[in-house]
């Protein structure tokens, strides 16, 4: 007789009396967030992932608009440069 294993990771939602009358195995979502390792069945820890996700974001976004910023910046200062040149 073949044997099958349901498994689902920790977010599922599955009761734990499903779980245990389905013989559904959860295993521990984790989430690597460079060196820190979180697991999803640490609700605060999920919050502090969700946070330093956002605040990661956000300075990521902060940096492009800098990076284009400069960029035409530049840009400006080379047509300058090229009229001056003329």
């Amino acid at each position: 007789m073949n044997q099958v294993m349901i498994s689902a990771d920790s977010t599922c939602d599955l009761p734990v009396d499903l779980q245990r009358q389905r013989h559904v195995y959860c295993f521990a979502l984790s989430i690597l967030l460079g060196d820190t390792a979180y697991y999803a069945a640490d609700e605060d820890q999920l919050v502090q992932v969700l946070t330093e996700l956002t605040q990661s974001q956000e300075k990521l976004e902060e940096s492009r608009r800098q990076v284009f910023s400069l960029a035409g910046e530049k840009l400006d200062y080379m047509r300058q440069a090229e009229q001056i040149l003329e």
